[in-house]
């Protein structure tokens, strides 16, 4: 909480550069990362752990892309993985062209499968989310599956993603 306002003093001043070195639990949010830094043209750097990165890019790797909108990645059935990390991946997907909402899957633990979401406000997935006993919002929302597999969890994610396009579709017509 210190480092937020202490960001927010120092973008009172000019020609400043901010480092922002600390573990994931407690990196700076991205709302202050947009709100203060970005939006005032003030330059920043993110440390990050190199395997942590690594690990996010093998499941960038195997995205796949549904309805042309929506960008769906699940994580490996060997790896456990923090839900931060399926955030992250989540934020990720939504910087690419004409994707509007991305979704990834991945185990938390070994009875648990995370589901994180993120849009740019077109679909409500905390709404979608709500649906497998999750929330959150139009922008971002998870969930946490307990006893079913990786694969359940990815069907049942697709089945529901099917039944909202097709209602989303014949909303527009």
């Amino acid at each position: 909480r210190t480092v937020h306002s202490l960001i927010t003093a120092m973008t009172r001043y000019k020609n400043i550069k901010f480092v922002l070195i600390s573990p994931n639990e407690l990196k700076v949010p991205d709302y202050i990362k947009e709100e203060k830094l970005k939006k005032n043209n003030i330059e920043f750097i993110e440390t990050q752990d190199i395997e942590e990165y690594i690990l996010r890019q093998k499941v960038i790797t195997d995205v796949e892309v549904l309805y042309k909108t929506v960008a769906f990645a699940k994580g490996s059935n060997r790896v456990i993985y923090k839900r931060e990390e399926l955030a992250k991946i989540a934020d990720t997907l939504l910087e690419f062209n004409n994707i509007e909402t991305s979704y990834v899957i991945g185990k938390l633990s070994d009875n648990e499968i995370g589901i994180s979401a993120r849009s740019s406000g077109t679909v409500n997935i905390g709404d979608v989310l709500s649906l497998l006993g999750g929330g959150g919002d139009r922008y971002d929302a998870a969930c946490i599956l307990t006893d079913v597999s990786l694969k359940e969890a990815e069907e049942k994610l697709k089945k529901i993603l099917g039944e909202i396009k097709w209602k989303l579709y014949l909303l527009k017509t």
